[in-house]
């Protein structure tokens, strides 16, 4: 449990946690809490179309906890210490962004039905793009890239939606909801706004 905060956003890498013990407990430990729902498992996809968990690579997962609170405690924050947010500087200030993301992305779902949470990955290798989540709305795939500033490139939401050709993304930052239409073209690294 204590490893899960530590590695928010990251691929979950069993020998990370200790090396001593065979994976196999560390997956039999996992089940049971995500069964419990004290954390939950976001699944790689192609994302080639719906449904997305046709395409899963159970292989490669990323894990968030029940609650930011709980996240916070966990690594040791006091943040009722802070005079001003602006005294915050979390290492890994991504990593709790997508664990705010995915917190809220489980509830979409009714109680009664097990929340399915996925992130795509480029396959190639050299490539680190990697979309945050990606959920399915009716017949369609739409990506969610989660940043923890107002700014970013959104390098790998732009090469997501060059492949696979969607027309739909979501960007959570924190700055003000905005709707903004863009035609990428990688090639040459533009990004030119549609009219």
């Amino acid at each position: 449990m204590a490893a899960i905060p530590k590695m928010l956003g990251q691929k979950f890498i069993y020998s990370r946690v200790n090396s001593d013990i065979p994976s196999a407990v560390f997956k039999k430990v996992l089940f049971m809490l995500n069964n419990a729902r004290v954390c939950h498992r976001v699944i790689n996809t192609s994302a080639n179309g719906v449904s997305l968990a046709a395409e899963i690579k159970e292989k490669f997962f990323k894990e968030i906890y029940l609650d930011v609170g709980l996240c916070s405690v966990s690594l040791g924050l006091n943040l009722n210490r802070l005079k001003d947010i602006k005294e915050l500087n979390l290492i890994n200030n991504g990593g709790f962004s997508e664990q705010a993301v995915g917190q809220m992305l489980r509830t979409i779902t009714p109680f009664y039905i097990e929340p399915a949470l996925y992130y795509w990955a480029r396959d190639e290798k050299g490539s680190n793009a990697e979309i945050d989540y990606v959920i399915q709305f009716r017949d369609k795939v739409i990506p969610i890239e989660v940043k923890s500033g107002a700014t970013g490139s959104l390098k790998s939401l732009h090469v997501f939606m060059e492949l696979k050709k969607y027309s739909t993304a979501v960007r959570i930052n924190s700055d003000l909801p905005s709707k903004v239409a863009i035609n990428i073209n990688l090639t040459t690294r533009n990004k030119v706004p549609i009219n």
